[in-house]
């Protein structure tokens, strides 16, 4: 390939000199340069197209190309196999033995009475979700420093994982709408597994907890959430930030990242194995049509039946390459929708509505009265009436506070867009 400007008056002076493939089709891409005009396509190291023949290269390719970490691109079409060593067989098999007994399968839970739910008051309430999204940034972090130990296979320490889960019970324990306050108030695309493994943690613990399980259950869920997912590690960058619905193929590689995460898992000394045994079957769905393996609802994990939804709540309310992050609402209304065909067990969606309510905290409605609202709080025995805050039509200005359970002449008339 060689690097040719596009026609001009003015060649751009930028354009690296000889930016040409080596004899395997692999190029640099410090060889690329601003204004350069494409002989052939560019791929990635996996096949996925990255810039069309004759394109001419921008500031922005080249910045996306350092954000996802691509040095090298190559001239070719047809990728290479992927090198990857998936669990095996038998092992899969022989956990499966080991942890698809009734006793594991089956929600033995005594949801919490709405009286009996911890709770401060709403000033405290803010005050505390401040802090606690300075934590749960800190937690990010600590997740994106513990993968890059995972995919390098050197020693690896769940000690700041088990630290994570123990924050997050702990704001439980004040008030189950303090960390659905906090994940209203993240927002960071960039890093966006390390962020969806804690968030999908958060949710997963506060469904838990109201559900019934003791604090030590809880901390299990909240591990696995956080583990459930590490095998995407070995899934392509170019399939996992591709800006476009993925091909058969590419879900095929999807659709193998829990025996990815399974493997992980097992060199992680220590961790139960409800834990490891969780991230093989959150993709699961109790009506068959899940992944790797189609269980049923008697042969999945009662963990991994909780932390599936938390997983897909969070999964389309933040935004990724080829789509808008979906509201709140609509993603409520999904799983409400999929739990009614039969794919989530029902006792668990009604604890995901019982913490953050049809209209979810930090969403934004319009009230029949034609006044806007902000959600600051759930009731969990009326999920069409939270609490709310009275705002300006252009969302900045705080009003009134109203707890709809008891303002009984408010009504909502719809969700806002995000």
């Amino acid at each position: 390939m060689s690097g040719k400007a596009p026609p001009s008056s003015s060649s751009p002076t930028n354009v690296p000199p000889n930016a040409r493939a080596n004899a395997e089709g692999v190029l640099n891409v410090t060889r690329l340069g601003v204004g350069q005009q494409l002989d052939t396509g560019l791929y990635d190291q996996d096949g996925v197209l990255l810039l069309a023949a004759g394109t001419v290269v921008t500031q922005d390719f080249l910045r996306l190309l350092r954000r996802w970490k691509i040095r090298y691109v190559q001239t070719w079409k047809t990728p290479p196999p992927i090198k990857t060593h998936v669990v095996d067989e038998a092992t899969i098999t022989r956990l499966e033995s080991e942890m698809l007994r009734p006793d594991f399968t089956r929600l033995n839970v005594k949801p919490l009475d709405p009286a009996r739910r911890p709770r401060v008051t709403l000033e405290e309430l803010n005050k505390r979700a401040a802090r606690g999204a300075e934590r749960h940034a800190s937690a990010t972090g600590d997740m994106a420093e513990f993968c890059e130990q995972l995919e390098k296979g050197g020693k690896v320490s769940d000690r700041d994982l088990y630290r994570i889960a123990r924050d997050f019970a702990d704001m439980v324990a004040v008030d189950m709408d303090l960390l659905p306050t906090v994940l209203s108030l993240r927002s960071s695309p960039d890093d966006y597994l390390y962020q969806h493994c804690v968030n999908v943690a958060a949710l997963s613990m506060v469904m838990a907890t109201q559900l019934g399980l003791r604090r030590e259950r809880v901390l299990e869920v909240g591990l696995g959430g956080m583990l459930q997912d590490v095998g995407m590690l070995r899934v392509p960058l170019a399939i996992r930030r591709a800006p476009r619905p993925l091909t058969p193929e590419e879900i095929k590689v999807i659709e193998k990242h829990p025996a990815y995460t399974l493997e992980y898992l097992a060199n992680i000394g220590g961790l139960p194995r409800d834990v490891r045994f969780l991230g093989f079957q959150v993709h699961e769905r109790i009506d068959q049509s899940g992944y790797p393996r189609g269980r049923a609802e008697k042969t999945i994990h009662a963990y991994a039946k909780i932390v599936s939804v938390a997983d897909v709540y969070v999964a389309m309310t933040s935004p990724r390459p080829y789509r808008a992050a979906h509201s709140p609402y609509e993603a409520i209304k999904t799983i409400l929708y999929e739990c009614g065909a039969g794919r989530y067990e029902s006792t668990v969606v009604r604890a995901l509505l019982d913490c953050i309510s049809l209209f979810p905290t930090g969403s934004f409605v319009e009230l029949e009265d034609g006044r806007y609202a902000k959600v600051l709080r759930a009731n969990p025995s009326q999920h069409t009436r939270p609490v709310i805050q009275v705002v300006s039509e252009d969302l900045a200005t705080e009003y009134g506070v109203f707890d709809m359970s008891q303002a009984i002449e408010l009504k909502i008339a719809k969700p806002l867009a995000p």
